[in-house]
């Protein structure tokens, strides 16, 4: 699998080139964690429900992290993934370990969207571990 490495911003950098492998998995996980319920106008249901979530007091950690399990679960090349999800003060945070089909190993952490802190974009970090 081959693609286009887009910026860290998510657009195309002025001098594109080709990747594969890892960097395009984690590629496509970054896309997919920071798709939002609703942005996209081919299917509405496509995405993380990130506004949703920020207004369920008490946060449903266990359905939250079940969600984000399986929309990297989905992302081809991603044989599996262990996510863990933690409450510190009014901020969620996950982390885990994305299983590549290839045998290595990515490390993730995710911060959704916080009221508390004005954040109204995920912060995401995808690390080769192997």
């Amino acid at each position: 699998m081959t693609d286009i490495l887009l910026d860290a911003s998510g657009d195309l950098p002025a001098h594109p080139r080709h990747a594969s492998g890892a960097e395009i998995i984690m590629q496509a996980c970054r896309t997919r964690l920071l798709t939002f319920e609703g942005e996209w106008l081919l299917d509405v249901n496509v995405g993380i429900p990130y506004i949703a979530w920020r207004q369920q007091k008490p946060p449903r950690l266990n359905i939250w992290r079940a969600t984000i399990q399986r929309e990297l679960e989905q992302v081809a090349g991603v044989a599996r993934a262990e996510i863990t999800a933690t409450l510190e003060g009014d901020q969620v945070r996950f982390a885990g370990e994305l299983m590549l089909e290839s045998g290595e190993r990515l490390e993730l952490t995710l911060t959704p969207p916080s009221i508390a802190s004005g954040n109204t974009h995920p912060l995401i970090y995808i690390a080769r571990l192997i």
